[in-house]
């Protein structure tokens, strides 16, 4: 048996690639002797593979450069690309392809057995322009070329039956992620010795930041709390959310940490918050809430997709997701009668079984070699 892991759409501390390395982590351990795996990568990946998985070979996919003037006025470098992704899979002697994630060079069918992993399809509900007319475009075509597709909660399944009529329910298995936190390490490099709520996400306008800013805006007088918010500047955060932070006049009661914060410096983050708060209007599964309860932390977050399956029922919700004011109440709420910490500890072993990494990738390596099998 031959195993293809398809890597072309992962990139060093995107979502995909997190969930690819967690996998394969765990794979490495758990592998048959008689069992090969090949990682199939971009150029830009082989330092990474040789690193991380040295005693596996991998193929090396060399992306299409623009020849003449005419290709690169119509753009068909992704269909050149799909081509030669096309042709790298159909030769690699394999019996399965696992791709972790997709791209849309990957929507072209395959001669073996394809398992593809789907995180979600809000794409077409939270992209615009051109971004959401491709991702409208070539996802339907991505599920129609898959042979099994592992969505990664029951509302991702649910939402892919409801909007891909075409897409069997026995054609879907859900396998829900694993959460992998380091320890505490005593180089983090934060350091302290105030009290905050905590946003840890990407900033963008379905996480509904602007919620919780003007959340903490009604708050500001009431506690002597800050506002950590962790995330990478986007458009939104600084033609959005930072003018609103500016005209309120509480700069300096919230911290943005817009560079990149080792996982040891997100657990002391986590451990150290009154509250994490997760406003999110669009989560596939949602790390944030899940990784902040197993540090036993406090979690406020809505009920809007799959957010109330993740964290079931533990947690602490407010609702309409819009509702600042809601969101502001439930944070009095929680700040005044504060979780026991046999409770806080009760909710993160419960959370620790659930995703337990080593569990999941294991099922996950067993559904990819039952489709082997059927090649």
């Amino acid at each position: 048996m031959k195993i293809l892991v398809d890597l072309t759409c992962c990139e060093k501390g995107h979502s995909y690639g997190v969930y690819a390395f967690r996998v394969l982590s765990v794979w490495r351990e758990y592998n048959s002797s008689n069992v090969d795996i090949i990682l199939l990568i971009k150029e830009e990946m082989e330092a990474w593979a040789k690193k991380e998985f040295p005693e596996w070979k991998y193929i090396l996919l060399k992306q299409y450069s623009y020849r003449n003037s005419l290709q690169k006025i119509f753009r068909i470098r992704w269909l050149l690309n799909g081509l030669l992704w096309r042709k790298a899979v159909n030769t690699s002697g394999c019996n399965v392809l696992f791709s972790p994630g997709s791209l849309l060079t990957s929507c072209w069918k395959v001669k073996i057995c394809r398992v593809q992993v789907i995180h979600d399809i809000q794409g077409f509900r939270t992209l615009k322009g051109l971004r959401k007319w491709v991702y409208t475009l070539f996802t339907p075509l991505i599920l129609k070329v898959s042979d099994k597709i592992i969505a990664i909660t029951d509302y991702v399944k649910q939402d892919i039956l409801k909007t891909y009529h075409f897409v069997s329910s026995d054609k879907v298995i859900v396998i829900r992620n694993g959460i992998v936190l380091p320890p505490l390490s005593l180089s983090v490099s934060l350091k302290i010795n105030y009290k905050y709520l905590l946003y840890v996400s990407a900033l963008c306008e379905y996480k509904n930041l602007v919620t919780l800013v003007k959340a903490f805006i009604e708050l500001k007088d009431m506690i002597s709390h800050r506002l950590v918010i962790v995330g990478k500047s986007t458009p939104y955060w600084e033609n959005v959310v930072l003018p609103m932070i500016k005209k309120a006049g509480i700069e300096s009661r919230v911290i943005h940490y817009s560079n990149y914060v080792s996982d040891e410096d997100i657990v002391c983050l986590y451990q150290s918050a009154s509250i994490l708060v997760s406003p999110s209007l669009h989560e596939g599964f949602g790390y944030t809430p899940i990784e902040a309860a197993i540090c036993e932390t406090p979690v406020i977050c809505t009920r809007e997709t799959a957010l109330p399956e993740t964290t079931m029922g533990l947690v602490n919700y407010y609702e309409p997701a819009l509702d600042f004011t809601a969101l502001k109440n439930k944070i009095m709420e929680v700040l005044e009668n504060y979780p026991t910490k046999e409770l806080l500890k009760n909710i993160s072993d419960v959370f620790k079984v659930q995703y337990d990494n080593v569990q999941q990738a294991k099922i996950i390596y067993d559904c990819v070699m039952e489709c082997g099998k059927h090649t």
